[in-house]
C-alpha cells in the first residue's frame, strides 16, 4: 500500500524529512553479521545511485547516520562503520578477513573443561591482533581511544556485559555528561563487545572485565533508543518526534531446532534465549514505534530463512550467507521496504565528513607568526575573503605557515574539510585534484579528464560543507593562468589560500587586503626556531654567536633549519659554522648546498637554501629574459643599494620596469623608492652567483658588470660626487672579483675609482687601487708609457696626502727623471712632475729646494708658453706660495698682484683662476696683518663664487672659510663662527662626516670656540676630529698630529697641564721620528711643549726647548723668518720669567727690530713686541730706580 513519506504542515514539507535523526541498530550474530552488511550494502547502493543521478556525491553510513549502536559482531561492525568510517564494501572485506583469521582454527574442541568450566573455543590473542590490523589499516594507531575527543557527525556505541554485575554497559565514541565514561581503546571496545561466552576469553579494560552483550541486548534497538534519548532529549525523552529514520538490522533467524541440534545442551538454552530475546525485542519495538513503522520511518530487516544452518563461527559459509540475504532482499515485500527506506534516507541533508589531504605532519619546530595566523584565521570563511594569497621569498616559511594554519583549523573546526594542492607542476596539480575528487566521492571522477572542473563544481555547492582549499607554491604564472585560475572553487562556506613566491601571481589570485606578504623572521622568532632545531641546547649559551649566525643567515627560516641540521650532524659549535660562512665564496655556496632531511618537503623539490630558488630562476628566465639578465647582472655587483641607472638599458622603459617588477614580485629584490635603487637579498645574491657558475657564465656576467660600471662611472669633477658615490661600492665589488682580473676595462675603472676615492679624501683606500692600476700599466704598457707615468704620479699624490712624503718623493723623482729623458726638460708633463716634486718638498719644509724647482719651472714656462699662459701664471702663484711659507710676504705679494692683474685682463674678473688669485693675495695680506685689505678681497671673491659657482661649490666653501679666518684674526668671532658653522654643515652634507675638508672645518670651528673661551665645546669637536683622523688617516698622519696638538692646546687653555703635556710629548716624538727634528711642524711641537712647561712654571725646561727651536729656525729658515721672530719672542718671555730681565729685554729689542723690518711696524705681532718691550723697560727702570 502507498505510504506517505512526509508529514505535511499546510503545503510545507516536514523539516524532519531533511534534518531529523537517522539511527542504525546492528544485531550480534557471529559470521552471520555479514548478512546485516549485505542488507546495509543494498540500502547504501540504492541510496548512492539516486544521489549520483541527482549529481550529489556518494555517502558512507557515517555520513548518513547520527548514531550507530551494535552488540557483539554488530558492535564490531558499528565500530568499523562509525569510528573507522569505512564504507560498506570496505567493511565487508575487513569483516570477512577478520572472521577467517579468528575462526580459522579452534583453540579448544570442547567448550567445557573436565571440571565443568567454560573454555574459549577460539584464541582471543588472534582476535585482538586481527582487530588491531584492521585499525592500523585505516591509518589509525592501534592504541587510539574509542573516544579520542574529536567531535564527529556520527556517534558510535557498542554493548557489552559487565562480568562482575552482569549488567549491560555501553562503550561510547563520545562523552555524555551524566553517564559514566569507560575509557577504552578502539581495540578494547571491540574485544569487550565480541567476547562471546564459550568463544573468547573475558575482555579486560583497566581493572574491569567484560563479556559480549548478546544475552539481553543481542538486538540492541532498545539500547539505541535509550542512548539517542540521552543524547538529544534527555529532559523530555520525546525521541520519536526527532527521528527521521530508525533502521534495525538482524543477522538472520537461526531457528530453535538448529541450535538444539548442533549445540551442547548446557549451552543451548543460553543460545536459544538469545535468539528468542532478539525476535521478541524486535516485535515489542515495532509495537512501540508503530506510527514510525507505518509512515516509513522505522525499518527492521532480518533474513528469516536460509541461515538456520550457519553456525556462529562458520566463516566458510560466506557464499551461503550472501545468497540467502540476496534472496531475502529480492522478495517483493522487502524490495518495497528497501525502496521506502532509501526514499527516506535520500532526503537527509547529510553533513559531509571532513576530508583531510594535507601531506605533511605538523611541524614541531614551528614558531611565531602568530599575527599572520590570527589574521588568516580571522579572514577565513568570511564574505570578504574567498581567496587569500600569501607571498614571500622562497624559504621564508610560507608553506610552514599554511601547514600550521591547516592544523589549527582542523583542531578548531573539526567539521571543516582541508585540502592541500601542491602546484609545483601541472602533473602534481592534476594528481592532487584527482585525490581530492576521490576523497569527496565526486561522481564521474574516474571517467572525466577535467577533474579540476568536477572538484570545483562540487565544492562550490553549499552541500559540500565547510572547507579550506590550500594551494601551495603557485609560483609559475603559466600554471596559474592555464591550470588554476578558472578551476578554484567558490563558496560562502569555503576559502582558498594560495602561497606563492611571485607577487604578480599573488595579486592575480587575491585583492587587498587579502594579499599577505611574509617577511623573514625577527631576531626573537629566529632564535626560537634555532633553539627548536638544535639538538645540543648548550650551543645557545653563547648568545652573541647565535645572534651573529642568525644575522648571517638573514633570519631566513630555511637557512636556519639547514644550518641547524648541519651543526647537529657534524657536532660543531655555532662559531665553527660562522667561520665556515666567512670562507671563500665557493665554500659558502657548498655549505648552503648541503642537503638535509626535512619531513615538510616535497619529494620533487630540492631542500638546501642555495638550491631552493633554482625553480624561480628558471621561471623568471622563461617569462622575462630581461629580468633574468638583471638578476645575473646584480649578482655581480654589491647586493645593497644598486642604482637603477647602473642596470644595462632595455629595449624600452616599460620593459625595464616590467623586468624589475618581476624580480620584485619574487621578493628577489627590494625597492628603495626615494633613492631609485634596489637591494638584492644576500642569500639570493649568493645563490644566483652559484647558478651562473654552474652554467659557466659567471665570468661573462662579471665582465659585463665591469664594462657597464666603466661606462657610467664619472670622472672626479666635484659636480659628479653624488653620482660616483652611488657607484663606489659596486665598483669596489667588481674590482674585488677574481672573475674580472683579466678584463681590459679593468684599468680604466681602477683609474676612475681611485681618483674619486682620492677626491673624497679616502686616501688609504685610493692607494690600493692606484697601486694596482699603476702595476697593470707598467706590465701592459711599459714603465715609460705616458699613462704609466701618470699612474705613478697619481700614486705619489696619494702618498703626499697620506703624509708619506718620502715615498711620494721617491716616485716623483722617478717620474721626473723618466719624463726628462723621454720627453725633454721643457715638455709640459716634465714641468708638471717638477711642480709635484716641489709640492712634496714644501710639505717637508724644504722650501729652498721647492723654490729652486718652482723658479726653474716658471722660467721655462715663460720662455716656452709666454708670460700670460695659464700654466705660467700657475707657476707664478706656486712660487708666491713658497715665498709666503718662508715669510717673504713682500715678494709673494708682488708675484700675486702680477698674476691677478694678468688674469683679470685675460680671463676676466669672475673667472675661477682670477678668483683664486684674489684669494691668494688676500691670504698674503692676512699673513701681514693687513686684515682690512684681506677682508675686502675675500668678501668680493665669496660674493662672486656664490653667484657663479653656487653656495656648495668647494671653492665657495674655501672662500667662506678664509673670510671666517680673517674675521677671527680681527676678533670678530661671532661673524667667524657663523660662517664656519655654515661651511661645516654644507661639507658634512655634501662630503660626509669623515672627509678631510669636513674635519678641517670642524677643527676651524673648534679654534673659534677656543678664541671665545668656550673650551668645552672646542674640546668636544677636537676629540671627535682626532678620533676620526686616527681611524681614517692613522696615528702618525700629519693631520692627526695637528689634531692632537690642537686638543693639547685646549687642555692647556683649561689649565689641564698634565693632559696637555702628555699629548704634546707624544706629538713631538712622532714628528721627530717621522719628519725629523728640523721640520717646521716638529719645531711647532717643540714650541708648544715649551709653552706648556712655562704655564707650569717649569721655566728651565721651557728655556732649553725654546733655545733649541730658535737655533734651528735661524739656521734653517733664517733670522728674518716670521717663525724665527716668534721663537725669539717666546724665549724672551721665558727669560723674563726666569728673572733674566736684561737678556729678555735685549732679545725682545732684537725681535722688535726684525719685526719692523720684515713684517712692518704696524703688524699686530710687531705692535705686541713693542708693548711688551716698553712694559719691561719701565719695570726695569722702576727696579733700578
Amino acid at each position: 500500500m502507498a505510504q506517505r513519506l512526509a508529514t505535511q504542515h499546510g503545503d510545507e514539507p516536514d523539516p524532519l524529512d531533511t534534518t531529523g535523526l537517522c539511527l542504525l541498530s546492528l544485531d550480534g550474530g557471529g559470521v552471520r553479521g555479514l548478512s546485516s552488511l549485505y542488507i546495509l550494502k543494498g540500502l547504501m547502493t540504492r541510496l548512492n545511485n539516486q544521489r549520483q543521478d541527482a549529481g550529489r556525491p556518494s555517502v558512507k553510513p557515517c555520513d548518513v547516520f547520527d548514531l550507530i549502536g551494535g552488540t557483539s559482531t554488530g558492535g564490531l561492525i558499528a565500530i568499523m562503520l562509525g569510528r573507522l568510517e569505512m564504507d560498506v564494501d570496505e567493511c565487508i572485506t575487513a569483516y570477512s578477513g577478520l572472521m577467517k583469521t579468528v575462526f580459522g582454527e579452534k583453540l579448544n574442541k570442547f567448550p567445557i573443561s573436565f571440571k565443568g568450566n567454560t573454555k574459549p573455543q577460539f584464541d582471543s590473542a588472534t582476535l585482538e591482533k586481527a582487530i588491531k590490523q584492521v585499525i592500523t589499516g585505516r591509518g589509525i594507531p592501534e592504541t587510539a581511544k574509542l573516544n579520542d575527543g574529536v567531535k564527529r557527525g556520527c556517534r558510535v556505541f557498542v554493548c557489552t556485559t559487565s562480568h562482575e554485575t552482569k549488567g549491560i554497559r555501553r562503550l561510547r565514541s563520545y562523552l555524555l555528561p551524566d553517564e559514566p565514561d569507560i575509557s577504552a581503546t578502539i581495540c578494547e571496545a571491540a574485544l569487550a563487545t565480541s567476547a562471546a561466552t564459550s568463544f573468547f576469553d573475558v575482555a579486560q579494560i583497566g581493572t574491569r572485565k567484560f563479556v559480549d552483550g548478546a544475552l539481553g541486548a543481542n538486538n540492541p534497538v532498545d539500547e539505541v533508543e535509550d542512548e539517542a534519548s540521552n543524547i538529544w532529549c534527555s529532559e523530555t525523552a520525546d525521541l520519536q518526534r526527532q527521528v527521521k529514520c530508525f533502521i534495525s538490522i538482524g543477522t538472520g533467524h537461526p531457528g530453535k531446532k538448529a541450535i538444539e541440534d548442533k549445540t551442547i545442551k548446557f549451552l543451548s538454552k543460553t543460545l536459544v534465549g538469545i535468539a528468542t530475546e532478539t525476535e521478541r525485542t524486535a516485535d515489542k519495538f515495532v509495537s512501540r514505534w508503530r506510527q514510525h513503522f507505518d509512515t516509513n520511518r522505522y525499518f527492521r530487516f532480518n533474513v528469516q530463512q536460509g541461515l538456520q544452518a550457519v553456525r556462529l563461527a562458520e566463516y566458510q559459509e560466506q557464499g551461503l550467507i550472501e545468497a540467502a540475504t540476496e534472496e531475502y532482499l529480492g522478495q517483493q515485500e522487502q524490495r518495497s521496504r528497501m525502496r521506502d527506506c532509501v526514499s527516506n534516507l535520500k532526503q537527509k541533508e547529510t553533513v559531509p565528513k571532513a576530508c583531510w589531504t594535507v601531506p605533511f605532519e605538523r611541524n614541531p619546530r614551528f614558531v611565531g607568526r602568530n599575527s599572520y595566523l590570527d589574521r588568516l584565521e580571522n579572514a577565513l570563511f568570511t564574505a570578504q575573503a574567498p581567496k587569500i594569497a600569501i607571498s614571500g621569498l622562497g624559504g621564508v616559511g610560507k608553506t610552514q605557515l599554511v601547514l600550521e594554519l591547516a592544523y589549527r583549523i582542523k583542531d578548531n573546526y573539526p567539521d571543516c574539510s582541508i585540502f592541500w594542492i601542491p602546484a609545483t607542476s601541472a602533473e602534481n596539480l592534476q594528481r592532487a585534484f584527482t585525490d581530492v575528487g576521490q576523497q569527496l566521492g565526486v561522481p564521474g571522477i574516474q571517467k572525466q579528464t577535467d577533474v579540476k572542473k568536477l572538484v570545483q563544481r562540487h565544492l562550490s555547492q553549499e552541500s559540500a560543507g565547510q572547507w579550506l582549499f590550500i594551494v601551495d607554491n603557485v609560483d609559475d604564472m603559466d600554471i596559474w593562468a592555464h591550470e588554476l585560475r578558472n578551476c578554484l572553487p567558490k563558496s560562502q562556506r569555503g576559502c582558498v589560500v594560495c602561497t606563492t613566491r611571485n607577487r604578480k601571481v599573488a595579486v592575480k589570485i587575491a585583492v587587498a587586503p587579502n594579499v599577505i606578504e611574509v617577511p623573514e623572521m625577527d631576531e626573537e622568532m629566529a632564535m626560537q626556531l634555532l633553539a627548536k632545531s638544535l639538538i645540543n641546547q648548550e650551543l645557545l649559551a653563547c648568545v652573541q654567536d647565535a645572534q651573529k649566525l642568525l644575522e648571517q643567515l638573514t633570519f631566513l627560516p630555511l637557512a636556519i633549519v639547514q644550518a641547524a641540521a648541519y651543526i647537529n650532524e657534524t657536532g660543531i659549535v655555532l662559531l665553527d659554522y660562522l667561520s665556515l660562512l666567512g670562507e671563500q665564496e665557493q665554500d659558502v655556496i657548498d655549505l648552503l648546498s648541503e642537503d638535509f632531511e626535512d619531513d615538510g618537503r616535497y619529494e620533487d623539490i630540492k631542500n638546501p637554501v642555495a638550491m631552493t630558488w633554482l625553480v624561480s630562476f628558471e621561471h623568471i628566465q622563461r617569462l622575462d629574459p630581461l629580468a633574468a639578465e638583471y638578476l645575473s647582472f646584480m649578482s655581480c655587483v654589491d647586493p645593497k643599494d644598486i642604482p637603477q641607472s647602473l642596470l644595462p638599458p632595455g629595449l624600452s622603459r616599460k620593459k625595464e620596469t616590467d623586468a624589475i617588477g618581476m624580480l620584485h614580485a619574487y621578493s628577489f629584490v627590494g625597492r628603495r623608492p626615494a633613492d631609485n635603487a634596489l637591494d638584492v637579498h644576500r642569500l639570493v645574491h649568493l645563490a644566483t652567483r652559484s647558478w651562473l657558475q654552474e652554467r659557466g657564465s659567471l665570468v661573462e656576467w662579471s665582465t659585463k658588470a665591469l664594462k657597464r660600471l666603466e661606462e657610467v662611472f664619472p670622472d672626479d669633477d666635484h659636480r659628479n660626487r653624488s653620482m660616483w658615490r652611488l657607484y663606489l661600492t659596486h665598483a669596489r665589488y667588481v674590482l674585488g672579483s677574481k672573475y674580472t682580473e683579466d678584463a681590459q676595462e679593468r684599468t680604466a675603472l681602477l683609474w676612475k675609482f681611485a681618483t674619486c676615492l682620492y677626491s673624497d679624501g679616502r686616501y688609504n683606500e685610493s692607494e690600493a687601487y692606484a697601486l694596482e692600476e699603476m702595476e697593470i700599466s707598467k706590465r701592459v704598457l711599459g714603465e715609460e708609457h705616458p699613462d704609466t707615468l701618470t699612474s705613478m704620479a697619481n700614486l705619489a699624490s696619494t702618498y703626499r696626502n697620506q703624509g708619506r712624503w718620502i715615498e711620494a718623493e721617491e716616485l716623483e723623482v722617478q717620474v721626473l727623471e723618466i719624463r726628462r729623458r723621454v720627453f725633454g726638460e721643457e715638455h709640459l708633463d716634465t714641468l708638471t712632475s717638477m711642480a709635484n716634486l716641489a709640492s712634496t718638498y714644501s710639505n717637508q719644509g724644504r722650501w729652498i729646494e721647492a723654490e729652486e724647482l718652482k723658479v726653474q719651472i716658471l722660467q721655462i714656462r715663460k720662455n716656452v708658453l709666454g708670460e700670460k699662459h695659464p700654466d705660467t701664471l700657475i707657476s707664478m702663484a706656486n712660487l708666491a706660495s713658497t715665498y709666503s711659507n718662508q715669510g717673504r710676504w713682500i715678494e709673494a705679494e708682488e708675484l700675486e698682484v702680477q698674476v691677478l692683474e694678468i688674469r683679470r685682463s685675460v680671463l676676466g674678473e669672475e673667472h675661477p683662476d682670477t678668483l683664486t688669485s684674489m684669494g691668494n693675495l688676500a691670504s698674503t695680506y692676512r699673513d701681514q696683518g693687513r686684515w682690512t685689505e684681506a677682508e675686502e678681497l675675500e668678501v668680493q671673491v665669496l660674493e662672486i663664487r656664490k653667484r657663479v659657482l653656487g653656495e656648495e661649490h668647494p671653492n665657495t666653501l674655501t672662500s667662506m672659510a678664509n673670510l671666517a679666518s680673517t674675521y677671527s684674526d680681527q676678533g670678530q668671532w661671532t661673524e667667524a663662527e657663523e660662517l664656519k658653522v655654515q661651511v661645516l654643515e654644507i661639507r658634512r652634507r655634501v662630503l660626509g662626516e669623515e672627509h678631510p675638508n669636513t674635519l678641517t672645518s670642524m677643527n676651524n670651528l673648534a679654534l673659534t670656540y677656543s678664541d671665545q673661551g668656550r673650551w668645552i665645546e672646542a674640546e668636544e669637536l677636537e676629540v671627535q676630529v682626532l678620533e676620526i683622523r686616527k681611524r681614517v688617516l692613522g696615528e702618525k698622519h700629519p693631520n692627526t698630529l695637528i689634531s692632537m696638538g690642537n686638543l693639547a692646546s685646549t687642555y692647556r687653555n683649561q689649565g689641564r697641564w698634565a693632559e696637555a703635556e702628555e699629548l704634546e710629548v707624544q706629538v713631538l716624538e712622532i714628528r721627530r721620528s717621522v719628519l725629523g727634528e728640523e721640520h717646521p711642524n716638529t719645531l711647532i711641537s717643540m714650541g708648544n711643549l715649551a709653552s706648556t712647561y712655562s704655564n707650569q712654571g717649569r721655566w728651565a725646561e721651557a728655556e732649553e726647548l725654546e733655545v733649541r727651536v730658535l737655533e734651528i729656525r735661524k739656521r734653517v729658515l733664517g733670522e728674518e723668518h716670521p717663525d724665527t721672530l716668534i721663537s725669539m719672542n717666546n724665549l724672551a718671555f721665558t727669560l723674563n720669567s726666569l728673572g733674566h730681565q736684561s737678556r729678555a729685554i735685549s732679545l725682545m729689542e732684537e725681535c722688535l727690530q726684525m719685526g719692523e723690518k720684515v713684517i712692518g711696524p704696524h703688524h699686530p705681532s710687531t705692535q705686541s713686541s713693542l708693548e711688551t718691550l716698553n712694559a719691561w723697560l719701565l719695570e726695569d727702570m722702576h727696579i733700578s730706580g
